[in-house]
């Protein structure tokens, strides 16, 4: 998951390069920080605008082993619900397009059957209520905590929260 910064079509733009950047990149590389490095790279090689950054989590699930590993550039986008509790997981380097040479730590979780992963970007985490507080960090792992394991009742429930405040 990743969010480009700006809105409108220059956002758009950034989108798409970095969902096939990245995308090409893990065809070459195995390792989700490696990836990200190689991005970062390639990222500020193509656009030399110092507003133009990306928040993004990428990770490899292994399905046999339950092991995830995954690499972070960012905010802490990523939230583990395991036995009623929420961690969240957080970022393994920094933002994309801030600076060369960057790099991005690999880690690993293993997970259990019934164990979800939570990934949102800051749309999530930044919508207002009608005072313009933000839902933040610990909105979320509150909603998470109180939410049901099914992962489509999870999502359901998220996006009306978001809804519900940003009216």
């Amino acid at each position: 998951i990743a969010d480009v910064s700006g809105k409108g079509i220059d956002a758009a733009r950034h989108s798409a390069f970095a969902q096939y950047a990245i995308r090409t990149l893990t065809a070459e590389y195995d390792e989700p920080g490696r990836v990200l490095a190689h991005f970062n790279a390639l990222f500020l090689d193509t656009f030399d605008d110092p507003s133009v950054f990306v928040v993004a989590f990428l990770g490899a699930f292994d399905a046999r082993s339950g092991v995830l590993r995954y690499a972070s550039a960012g905010h802490s986008i990523a939230f583990l619900i395991r036995a009623g509790e929420v961690e969240q997981l957080a970022p393994t380097g920094s933002i994309i397009g801030m600076e060369r040479g960057e790099l991005y730590e690999e880690r690993s979780v293993q997970l259990a059957s019934g164990e979800t992963i939570v990934l949102a970007t800051d749309g999530l985490t930044e919508c207002r209520d009608d005072t313009g507080e933000m839902l933040g960090d610990d909105g979320v792992i509150a909603l998470l905590r109180g939410s049901s394991a099914e992962p489509q009742e999870l999502c359901d429930r998220l996006v009306q929260e978001a809804q519900r405040r940003s009216r």
